[in-house]
């Protein structure tokens, strides 16, 4: 087993897992969470390279994103742009 990069401790975790809805740390390693828990859940992710952040209480919560987008709509508000009545492939390049 690896270190991690990052531990974050002394926090309240949102885990979103009704099995264990709420920990106190968390370590990263290589940009994945490898461990949630409580202070002794990831303190054998700790090593000489590892950067520990006392979090002091704050609440730590998943970073969620909603990556879906109306393709007419998202566009129409994003550049203002009305494809309302463009039927093909090539009148959304032609604007027809």
């Amino acid at each position: 087993m690896s270190e991690a990069d990052l531990i974050l401790e002394n926090a309240r975790v949102r885990t979103l897992d009704d099995a264990r809805p709420s920990a106190e740390a968390v370590a990263i390693a290589d940009g994945m969470v490898v461990a949630v828990g409580d202070r002794h859940d990831v303190a054998h992710w700790r090593g000489g390279g590892t950067e520990v952040i006392d979090l002091q209480g704050a609440a730590l919560l998943p970073g969620l994103v909603d990556s879906h987008q109306h393709p007419f709509l998202g566009t129409q508000e994003a550049r203002g742009v009305d494809l309302t009545g463009v039927r093909t492939l090539e009148g959304v390049h032609t604007g027809l």
